[in-house]
């Protein structure tokens, strides 16, 4: 029996988990933002991946 529990073990550890991308929004409004910089983070897990700057979002007139 101990032996089936280590080939479980082993197994789950080799399972790699594929999940889709996400796309987080931060600012004008987040408290590490002040004004007017908007920020597009594509995510890959815990990873940014590409990070699109997008100035001006907040016009004051």
């Amino acid at each position: 029996m101990a032996y089936v529990a280590t080939q479980a073990a082993d197994a789950r550890l080799n399972v790699e988990i594929e999940t889709e991308g996400m796309t987080l929004n931060i600012g004008p409004q987040h408290p590490a933002t002040h004004g007017t910089l908007r920020l597009v983070a594509r995510l890959d897990g815990e990873q940014v991946v590409e990070a699109e700057p997008i100035m001006g979002y907040m016009h004051r007139g």
